[in-house]
């Protein structure tokens, strides 16, 4: 799919203090919530998505090469770390690096899940037109903004083989390094999306120039080479992709499920379009998520075509929404309300 010039990445600046107390007040959070849920006993979330049918078909893209063994081809040799954002150190439970924001977290904060995979064209054309946006909400604390970074594409036709791995081992790097610089490194990858599907990123480029672009620089640039060059957070990617991809319960719900949401997905696995019921066992077995993008707001779905206008194929997609974070803000709202 072609693609229009992107702007240029953002930094996210982030002091570690700053970012030690947002850790502490995203816990307090979600222990209250999860008090919360428990008297609550059940919440039955039914989401009805709503997509113009030239973007289904396109999303529909992804959906089918998420079932495919991805391999990274490479083997670790460093010791293995968890991202200091990520949302768990147990691996069995790895699925999501929280974004670090810059305030505290308001009472009314929404939870954000955006899962992605950096060779995905879709998830490209989201990060770019949202991004700005979903971090001046992350930023105000009005989101808990959470990335499932997923690597299925390895695995898909014509893709590159591991390259959406090594983006991703990239990444968890930086947050382990130095997490002021995660979101602007995420964003940096996108905007350099190669144009041609499948061609994937270079070291040069993960471990050199994009890097240099976020301002990642002395002892924390020795430590980012040292941490790619082993591989130390190659098992939190793979355990993030096998926990996002599998319908696995979140020991510290909510959300009821490590994808983000406490509604039970299911699939027809003979159905050619692969399409997702919610809470509906009759439609199939139950799955986790396997297309990108997919968004959910506090559980609920976010689909493209509340994002994107796109009035048949040839047409490029448009914002349906402004893109500032004060629209951005509001749609969120009004999918979590729904």
């Amino acid at each position: 799919m072609a693609t229009k010039k992107t702007p240029s990445a953002r930094k996210a600046p982030a002091a570690a203090k700053a970012g030690a107390n947002r850790r502490a007040e995203l816990r307090a959070q979600q222990e209250a919530a999860a008090r919360q849920a428990r008297r609550n006993r059940v919440i039955v979330v039914t989401a009805i998505v709503v997509v113009v049918a030239v973007i289904l078909a396109l999303v529909l893209w992804g959906v089918g090469k998420a079932n495919k063994s991805a391999s990274s081809g490479a083997t670790a040799t460093g010791a293995q770390v968890t991202p200091p954002d990520g949302n768990s150190t147990d691996l069995s439970q790895a699925a999501w690096i929280t974004v670090p924001g810059t305030s505290p977290l308001k009472s009314s904060a929404l939870r954000v899940d955006i899962h992605f995979d950096y060779q995905c064209p879709w998830c490209k054309l989201t990060e770019d037109t949202y991004a700005k946006g979903l971090e001046a909400l992350a930023n105000s604390g009005d989101i808990v903004l959470n990335l499932h970074n997923r690597t299925f594409l390895d695995g898909g036709s014509g893709m590159d083989g591991h390259s959406s791995t090594n983006a991703a081992i990239a990444a968890a790097c930086v947050d382990y390094v130095d997490d002021s610089k995660f979101y602007a490194y995420n964003n940096v990858i996108f905007v350099n999306q190669p144009a041609t599907e499948g061609t994937g990123y270079t070291d040069q480029q993960l471990t050199v120039d994009f890097p240099a672009s976020v301002g990642l620089t002395g002892d924390a640039l020795d430590k980012f080479k040292t941490c790619y060059s082993g591989r130390q957070t190659q098992d939190w990617v793979t355990n993030v992709e096998q926990n996002n991809v599998n319908p696995v319960n979140n020991s510290s719900a909510p959300p009821a499920f490590l994808y983000g949401a406490d509604s039970k997905l299911y699939q027809d696995p003979t159905d050619p379009n692969r399409t997702v019921y919610y809470d509906d066992p009759s439609k199939g077995t139950q799955v986790g998520v396997n297309g990108t993008p997919t968004i959910f707001v506090n559980g609920k779905s976010l689909s493209l075509g509340q994002l994107f206008i796109q009035q048949d194929a040839s047409s490029y997609p448009t914002p349906a929404i402004g893109t500032d974070a004060a629209s951005v803000l509001a749609l969120l709202q009004q999918v979590a309300n729904s």
